[in-house]
């Protein structure tokens, strides 16, 4: 497993180039999980024992980035996965890291303009 330590800042952008708040995974070639610098490498699955915007599915970790952070990566291939709710297109690529990257950033796209038709996102279970 290759050490992370290329300190690369990461941005996501919605489609007008403004800063969005998104689900992130990355991971390294041996399937490693890649924090963000302020992140548990290893979450804390348990409840009411770590409060963390991490999402824990048992074998695929996941945080919450107000569109911008911090992480260290690995030189080489890095696996990207980006979501955002199910109105915008989810991204999972593969970018190349070397010793001069030092900014990530990944436009979104919006796939269904529920919205723009009158649809809204909501809860109806009451209170």
């Amino acid at each position: 497993m290759a050490p992370a330590t290329q300190r690369v800042k990461l941005r996501v952008l919605d489609h007008s180039g403004k800063p969005v708040a998104v689900k992130l995974h990355l991971h390294g070639e041996a399937g490693e999980y890649l924090p963000p610098v302020d992140r548990h490498r290893i979450p804390n699955p348990f409840w009411y024992e770590d409060w963390s915007v991490d999402y824990l599915n048992p074998s695929h970790y996941c945080t919450y980035i107000p569109s911008e952070t911090v992480v260290d990566l690995p030189l080489g291939r890095v696996f990207v996965e980006i979501s955002k709710g199910f109105e915008v297109r989810p991204i999972r690529k593969q970018v190349q890291v070397s010793q001069s990257t030092t900014e990530l950033t990944f436009p979104i796209e919006r796939e269904l303009p529920w919205r723009d038709r009158g649809w809204v996102t909501t809860d109806t279970h009451g209170a």
